[in-house]
């Protein structure tokens, strides 16, 4: 992570001494871009007795689904229009990192909250483990 930093930060150096552009301009996407990297660079989904909590990048940025609130959870698939990073979905919310496979749950209030994984079936039988022990 560290490389590609030093690596913007040489060209920005040598653009802001050769041109008259004002210093911002070129030193706002060096501290927005790795900034979002550290936050967003992978999802964490831990699983517990009492709830699912998925955590964006260093853990700043996160979302937790207690497991007394699910109604129903399903492995599926996310649209390929609905991207990556924290998107609002039809009736609820979608947090992934990259590919499409999703763990989908509904609350019990109608919502949905859905985390990407590469791994949807162990994070589905993990969740349904932990809801089967909770009853």
């Amino acid at each position: 992570m560290v490389l590609p930093l030093v690596g913007a930060l040489i060209p920005s150096a040598i653009a802001i001494a050769a041109s008259d552009a004002p210093w911002w301009i070129v030193v706002f996407p060096i501290v927005v871009f790795p900034t979002l990297l550290i936050l967003f660079h992978s999802l964490t989904i831990t699983v517990t007795a009492s709830e699912v909590t998925a955590a964006f990048g260093i853990g700043v940025i996160r979302k937790t689904v207690l497991l007394e609130d699910v109604e129903e959870v399903s492995a599926t698939k996310s649209r390929w229009f609905h991207g990556w990073g924290i998107r609002k979905v039809k009736r609820g919310w979608l947090f992934n990192v990259s590919g499409f496979n999703v763990v989908s749950m509904t609350l019990k209030n109608g919502r949905i909250v859905q985390f990407g994984t590469d791994e949807p079936e162990e994070l589905l039988a993990a969740i349904q483990t932990a809801l089967s022990e909770s009853e």
